[in-house]
């Protein structure tokens, strides 16, 4: 098997929804009810977040899906992954090799994701480090 990681331009973004919906919607469980789906859609069609695929080639079928944006901060420019999810991460994993290979080239500082607890155990083993934590108070 041959995962690859796909960038999905808006043109495909109907087209491609349908077979990501339900991985996004499982991410929601744990955004602290900032997004739904319909808020994210919206975004992508904007082109305010982008939307890739996890595509195994060999079996023709959709693995996961993963939703960025463009940070551009004074000093630095970073792409943040909003949304990550697939069947499985051991297979997800060794693409994050290619993957920040090509944000560098595109002039990228950092990858960075803000997620729920234990992201920091799997995604440590691949280079990312706990910057810092978020703290909340419900009103």
């Amino acid at each position: 098997m041959r995962l690859e990681l796909i960038y999905v331009k808006r043109e495909y973004l109907e087209e491609s929804w349908g077979a990501v919906e339900h991985y996004i919607a499982e991410t929601l469980k744990y955004d602290d009810g900032r997004y739904g789906l319909e808020h994210i859609y919206e975004e992508l069609q904007r082109g305010t977040m982008n939307l890739w695929v996890f595509y195994n080639n060999k079996s023709g079928h959709i693995e996961g899906a993963m939703i960025t944006e463009h940070c551009e901060f004074p000093l630095k420019k970073v792409l943040s992954i909003s949304f990550l999810a697939g069947d499985n991460f051991a297979n997800i994993a060794p693409l994050f090799k290619e993957f920040s290979a090509w944000c560098a080239s595109k002039g990228y500082a950092s990858i960075e994701i803000m997620g729920r607890i234990g992201w920091d155990r799997k995604l440590g083993k691949m280079g990312f480090e706990k910057l810092f934590t978020v703290m909340r108070k419900t009103l």
